[in-house]
């Protein structure tokens, strides 16, 4: 086995399972070292101390701090008030095991004792250069990446039925005793603010800031919590996390290596005019996104049809992506907004020189129609890449009608279509 080449073992042992990994370490010192880098690729953070214990023994390690390629932070946290009561779960240990730990990491992220233990195990691993953002103990996934609208919308992500992989993610996770009632990964509760805002983005900016590493690639895979039963997706980040005092630098510094960016927000319950204001008055969305100068690829879920009010609706394109100008740009991705017709078409021609790959899904036009966006933009856009899924276009204040997807593809990609609009009998 020692005369196997590297490339044809990495090719074998990257199509194993983990635990078939872990007995290939003992083959060979190849397969050991290829197995290692294959099951140390990625490693777990979050509020529990148990996990920041495992994730510092790991940042120590010689050997696999080297390997860790992906952080994943489990944003998973134990909530005080009504969901702690119901920890009790018919046991009084469950009720005390519950407390203790609510207490244990109330502790740890008043004292920011958790984006000191990130930070300094993040500058031990120099390879990290990706960072994930989910709110479960699942293994996370890229759901904003190959997901059509459909899917989501209907909240039916597959999903393996093999519970060893799919449903731990986090080392706090494997051992959860199952007479107490699970944690949340609903946002955390600011009683200054009496806002949500989602703890694990500030922590993990904060720590890549201060460990000053380069990471390249920012996603979010968060799943529903109003509905535990679903095992779909649900988009990220409260706009209010970005109004936090002090943490737009850091928000900058971790952004300004990403090439690829994954980004949502997340409807946080609160009137629509308190959204608006905090997001267009607070420290800027924009801001942020425009601090990763190498952006290639940009996917943002404004996530309009997640409310019944359209809590991001009439937020115009430019205060949340800004006016910048990307010179790498290579890929746009919008999902769930409404947009005028010169706003996208603004967009788009800024990115003109770079752009080869677009993609629209659940975008509602106004102020023009999409076949005017189409002629407008093929005079001086040449793209290699086209997905239109579930596109809008206003009539009047109340009423939206659809457009034949594939067609408008066609026209943007070849110059010809059949009919654009559904032909009503």
């Amino acid at each position: 086995m020692e005369k196997v080449p590297l490339e044809l073992g990495f090719q074998i042992s990257k199509n194993l399972p983990k635990a078939d990994l872990k007995s290939l370490r003992l083959v060979c010192k190849n397969f050991n070292s290829v197995s290692t880098n294959l099951l140390f690729n990625r490693a777990y953070a979050s509020a529990h101390l148990r996990d920041l214990d495992v994730l510092s023994a790991i940042s120590r390690h010689p050997t696999l701090r080297l390997a860790v390629e992906e952080i994943v932070y489990s944003g998973v946290f134990f909530h005080s008030g009504r969901n702690c009561e119901e920890s009790e779960h018919r046991f009084e240990r469950g009720r005390l095991y519950y407390h203790a730990h609510l207490k244990q990491d109330n502790t740890m992220m008043s004292n920011e004792e958790d984006v000191a233990i990130i930070s300094r195990a993040l500058a031990r691993m120099p390879n990290v250069r990706t960072v994930i953002l989910a709110n479960h103990w699942r293994l996370a996934r890229d759901l904003l990446g190959d997901w059509d609208y459909g899917i989501r919308r209907l909240e039916a992500i597959p999903s393996s039925n093999d519970r060893e992989d799919n449903r731990f993610g986090g080392p706090f996770s494997r051992d959860y005793p199952t007479f107490a009632k699970e944690p949340s990964g609903a946002p955390i509760h600011l009683e200054v603010d009496g806002v949500n805002v989602d703890h694990g983005f500030n922590v993990m900016c904060r720590a890549i800031s201060i460990a000053n590493l380069p990471v390249r690639a920012f996603s979010i895979d968060y799943r529903a919590q109003r509905f535990p039963r679903s095992s779909g997706p649900t988009t990220g980040l409260s706009p209010f996390t970005f109004c936090i005092s002090g943490s737009t630098l850091h928000y900058c510094n971790a952004f300004r290596h990403l090439r690829t960016i994954s980004f949502s927000l997340l409807e946080s319950g609160v009137p629509k005019f308190e959204i608006e204001h905090m997001v267009l008055v607070g420290p800027s969305v924009a801001k942020v996104l425009a601090s990763a100068t190498e952006l290639e690829e940009l996917t943002f879920n404004f996530t309009m049809s997640q409310s019944s009010t359209g809590l991001t609706e009439n937020i115009p394109l430019e205060r949340s992506l800004g006016t910048y100008t990307w010179c790498c740009l290579r890929s746009i991705r919008l999902l769930q907004k409404e947009i005028s017709r010169d706003e996208l078409v603004d967009l788009l021609r800024r990115h003109r020189k770079t752009l080869k790959a677009l993609c629209l899904e659940a975008i509602k036009l106004r102020d023009g129609t999409w076949v005017e966006v189409v002629a407008e933009t093929r005079r001086w856009l040449v793209l290699e890449s086209v997905r239109f899924d579930f596109l809008l276009e206003r009539e009047d204040r109340w009423t939206a009608r659809r457009i034949h997807d594939k067609e408008l593809e066609r026209y943007m990609l070849h110059g010809e279509s059949g009919p654009i609009y559904p032909q009503h009998t």
